[in-house]
């Protein structure tokens, strides 16, 4: 049944490839949505949605959200984004990305470039709908936590080990025996990137929680409930 239903609803392949220029935009919005706690907020909505999630204990919930959300958010980012021929990295009310101060700001297009490579590297691969909501579950189901209990961890390696598997599949229907196997790989591939990259983005965080200056730079003022939630799933 779900090779026959891939067969009748094939995935086309997107051509374009944007190229963003731009990382820091002047913004005249009167009012800006804080994109960051959306974005954080969403992914964490996104992990609820999974049954293997409420049957793990509190403590294994938190631990392994706290280690995931990041990684989820940035791949939908980079997915979304690569999906827009834009210019420039702009969130979806048109309003785009602030320079930080001088002293943080090599630090900040660190993270910034690593978001343009994992979305070029996701252009290249032509990654469909369907690749990408498997990655982003075997994203979730990541055994590799610390602290995660020994029945979270069997859990999460079943699961994940499923996910894995439908993914094999849709390669192979997709794209036959001979390549089926290689763009697998090329996939997972793409997961070892958005480690690196999620990793960049914590460093980052951790840069700006030491910041001892008054001018504290967060993407919203100090204790806001973004930056507590943006610190906390940073596990700063």
């Amino acid at each position: 049944m779900f090779k026959e239903s891939l067969r009748r609803h094939p995935v086309p392949y997107k051509e374009s490839t944007p190229v963003i220029r731009e990382f820091f935009i002047e913004n005249d919005c009167p009012y800006e949505k804080p994109w960051f706690f959306v974005d954080v907020l969403t992914a964490i909505e996104y992990a609820k949605t999974f049954p293997f999630l409420r049957l793990l204990d509190r403590l294994d919930q938190i631990r392994l959200l706290r280690r995931v959300t990041i990684s989820c958010y940035l791949l939908h980012y980079t997915f979304v984004g690569e999906r827009q021929d834009l210019s420039k990295l702009l969130f979806p009310d048109g309003s785009g990305l602030h320079a930080p101060p001088e002293r943080f700001e090599l630090a900040f297009r660190k993270v910034c470039k690593g978001v343009v490579n994992l979305a070029t590297t996701m252009i290249k691969a032509r990654v469909d709908v369907r690749e990408y909501v498997l990655l982003k579950a075997i994203v979730l189901c990541n055994p590799a936590v610390s602290d995660l209990s020994p029945s979270a961890q069997k859990l999460l390696t079943e699961e994940r080990a499923r996910y894995g598997q439908t993914l094999f599949d849709y390669c192979m229907v997709q794209r036959g025996v001979t390549e089926g196997p290689s763009r697998f790989a090329a996939l997972l591939n793409i997961l070892e990137q958005l480690e690196q990259l999620a990793q960049k983005d914590k460093d980052f965080y951790v840069l700006l929680a030491a910041s001892p200056h008054d001018d504290f730079i967060l993407p919203y003022p100090k204790g806001h409930t973004s930056n507590r939630l943006m610190l906390e799933v940073m596990d700063v």
